[in-house]
């Protein structure tokens, strides 16, 4: 599920605090810090990926021309928020994304240049004449848990749209790299549309929800509780934008910084916006902006406690992680390679998981093996 996901990624965030702990305590010297984030402010981007299993009989050119828009606009939530800009140096503020300054073209395998809307790298790690990987590189690394939950959440839903036939030709951008940038640096301007006509970043998602909630709403409760929040954050971006500022990390970002620039008298071309915006990235509890505000009970806390601490401890259930984690924790000594697809173990044996996807087909697997060699 979408929040077990976010569950799992939050419990790595823990994991790796924990383990620069450990290591600043026991080395010493300079401490090591760990950021979140994807830039350096020197030239230099790194992604956050997120990948979906799709049906190889959808068109590549389906889910091309029907996420491209969505894409491109889906920054409007997804957004980690970014002090300036790389590529346009006259801009002073905060745009909406760390990653739009690194996108150079629709479609590419690259992820260290040319880095594209959609990444063609095709390694679906299940059966490959049923499943295409869809390999999405252009994110941003939230450290709002909600964010990363409507961010992964929406996607799913438009991908479940194009892959039941839904084409958007109304939403097609004449050049959607460059609108990519040009939505984080102006969240409410006008987007060229194909053969003519202007659309705003927002009314392209109000689309897309509109055909979401007429398709899917009443399906199942995850699904909903997504089409409930996309639905009441795009209200709060047109009417309150305000609203948005304990939940996602372009506007908390925007509320924290400009309070700090009153205070202390300061333009957003002051080279401290940027120290604290790599300091919102944090991972350290005792130095991370996100996590102070976290603990303060300033922004919207999505996951408990409890339920991160179980992520930290436990795979997600109903997935090959499950599997996998059982067979470490009943004997890691007996493994000789454990991988995406499969364990092998060192009496020679292997368990294949390539074509294991479903809840049941996990339980199957967990039920018939209760003893993993």
């Amino acid at each position: 599920s979408v929040l077990s996901l976010v569950a799992h990624d939050v419990a790595g965030e823990r994991i790796i605090a924990e383990c620069v702990d450990i290591r600043n305590r026991e080395l010493g010297g300079k401490p090591l810090q760990v950021f979140k984030n994807n830039t350096d402010y020197s030239s230099h981007s790194y992604g956050t990926h997120d990948n979906y299993l799709i049906p190889r009989d959808t068109p590549f050119e389906d889910v091309v021309a029907g996420l491209a828009p969505f894409l491109v606009t889906r920054q409007l939530y997804a957004g980690a928020g970014k002090v300036g800009s790389e590529s346009d140096k006259s801009f002073q503020g905060l745009q909406l994304t760390q990653r739009s300054d690194f996108i150079e073209t629709l479609l590419s395998i690259e992820t260290m240049t040319n880095r594209p809307i959609i990444n063609t790298r095709d390694e679906p790690h299940a059966v490959s004449s049923k499943f295409r990987r869809l390999h999405l590189i252009l994110g941003d690394a939230n450290m709002s848990a909600y964010a990363t939950a409507l961010k992964v959440g929406c996607t799913a839903l438009v991908l479940n749209l194009i892959a039941n036939g839904k084409k958007f030709p109304d939403l097609q951008l004449e050049d959607p790299v460059a609108d990519v940038l040009k939505v984080s640096l102006n969240k409410t301007g006008g987007l060229k549309r194909k053969p003519h006509g202007t659309i705003s970043a927002l009314e392209v998602q109000e689309a897309y929800l509109e055909e979401a909630d007429k398709s899917l709403a009443g399906k199942n409760k995850e699904w909903d509780w997504i089409l409930k929040e996309w639905k009441r954050t795009l209200s709060e971006f047109k009417h309150s934008p305000e609203k948005l500022s304990d939940r996602l990390d372009w506007a908390i970002k925007e509320k924290l910084f400009s309070e700090f620039m009153q205070e202390e008298n300061l333009t957003w071309d002051d080279p401290m916006l940027q120290s604290l915006d790599l300091e919102y990235h944090n991972l350290d509890p005792e130095r991370g902006l996100y996590r102070g505000l976290e603990q303060e009970g300033e922004v919207y806390s999505l996951l408990s406690e409890e339920e991160i601490g179980h992520a930290v401890v436990s795979p997600p259930l109903g997935t090959r992680a499950q599997i996998r984690g059982q067979a470490v924790t009943q004997g890691v000594e007996n493994i000789k390679r454990i991988h995406w697809t499969g364990v092998e173990f060192i009496n020679g044996e292997v368990l294949d998981l390539t074509g294991i996807i479903s809840t049941e087909e996990v339980e199957e697997v967990l039920n018939s093996r209760k003893q993993l060699v």
